[in-house]
């Protein structure tokens, strides 16, 4: 009876913590899109160009951690325990080569002295080239190795991570300009503002500010289809190139294999011609045009000319003999 009651409270509970983690994801999810909101609405008063000390570009990243963060598991080791979301995004190298560099200079930066600041750094730079969104949807895209850092319930392994993945995709927009020299990313506190998010709520109804992200996406959705119909065309003209080159290559051996054939009829020609040289000029000459071209039967009619004079003294000769 003793433990029928305890499997029942332990279902009990694991029902209320996923019931958590849930709402969690939720609240997170929300965050970030108010998040990505007022930082695209203050970029466009800025010309997209930001820095380090503008308030909403901090604020995005601490939100973002706090989402990288949501359900890791506890990393154990002789030290003690560990809880650091560097972890799933040193996995991007490998997943993803391009993104070497970025791992590779966070390594090198002296400065840095644990895993939560390297992460930050990481988040720096991918932010910076453009490549958040796309290095993210890498992580999600193996879930089957994000397992190992994350419970099943996190962010990261639900369907609100490809979400944010997706939100994510209208910061490309932004030109970020950050340095990490200098910057202690080691002891942030990150907390979140929620005033920032108050105050842009307030402001709902004027809808201006809203129209002009819209255009600027659209914008950009254009420019990404413009470059896509342009790589299609460079392809379809790449591919006609090579069809090209094989055809002239073609022709070219072609072209070798006829002057072989010519030069192997010539010298058939000039053997007949030299073993038998009472050979009549038509026989000849029909034997040179199976085997050789009109050019072999003109050098050959010049070889028979000169055999003439043999011939006419030859015959006369047995015609004398026939007289007497």
């Amino acid at each position: 009876m003793g433990l029928g009651g305890g499997d029942s409270g332990d279902g009990t509970a694991r029902a209320a913590s996923k019931c958590q983690m849930m709402e969690e994801r939720a609240n997170l999810m929300h965050m970030m899109k108010l998040s990505i909101k007022v930082l695209l609405q203050s970029a466009l008063s800025l010309g997209r160009s930001l820095d380090a000390d503008h308030a909403p570009l901090q604020q995005f990243f601490v939100v973002m951690e706090h989402c990288l963060k949501h359900g890791l598991k506890v990393k154990k080791s002789f030290i003690g325990q560990n809880k650091s979301f560097f972890g799933p995004l040193e996995l991007v190298e490998k997943l993803c080569p391009e993104a070497s560099d970025i791992a590779t200079s966070v390594r090198n930066l002296p400065e840095l002295k644990t895993a939560v600041g390297r992460g930050r750094a990481w988040l720096y730079l991918a932010l910076m080239q453009k490549k958040l969104a796309d290095y993210l949807k890498v992580l999600i895209d193996n879930k089957h190795l994000l397992s190992e850092f994350y419970e099943p319930e996190a962010l990261m392994m639900e369907e609100e991570g490809m979400v944010i993945v997706g939100l994510l995709v209208g910061l490309n927009v932004l030109d970020a300009n950050l340095c990490l020299k200098g910057e202690d990313l080691d002891s942030q506190v990150g907390v979140i503002d929620f005033s920032l998010y108050l105050k842009d709520v307030q402001d709902l109804d004027g809808g201006k500010e809203h129209e002009r992200i819209t255009d600027v996406l659209d914008q950009k959705n254009y420019v990404e289809e413009l470059n896509r119909h342009l790589s299609c065309t460079v392809g379809d003209l790449q591919t006609k190139i090579d069809g090209l080159e094989k055809t002239n290559s073609k022709l070219q051996e072609e072209e070798e294999r006829m002057k072989g054939q010519d030069k192997g009829g010539l010298s058939r020609g000039r053997e007949l011609a030299a073993s038998c040289p009472a050979v009549s000029l038509l026989d000849t000459s029909c034997l040179l045009l199976a085997g050789g071209g009109c050019s072999a039967l003109l050098r050959l009619s010049t070889a028979f000319s000169c055999n003439r004079p043999n011939l006419l003294t030859s015959r006369r000769t047995a015609a004398v003999k026939r007289t007497k």
